[in-house]
């Protein structure tokens, strides 16, 4: 696996979707901070929420999606 799977990857894939859909940029750290946040206080598992994202984001970055 790579070393950027899955915490980095997915705060790529945050951070693209709102750049996109908000005209925002964000940090990697803010994007993680965002993404631990709302698990935290939906009680989803941060680690299982991670991976799905860096799946988009690398599904997405190969062309897949």
């Amino acid at each position: 696996m790579r070393n950027r799977y899955p915490y980095t990857d997915a705060a790529d894939y945050v951070r693209g979707m709102i750049a996109k859909d908000c005209g925002i940029l964000l940090s990697r750290s803010d994007a993680s901070y965002i993404r631990k946040l709302i698990c935290e206080n939906i009680d989803v598992d941060d680690v299982a929420v991670a991976v799905i994202l860096a799946n988009k984001y690398l599904d997405k970055s190969e062309g897949i999606e």
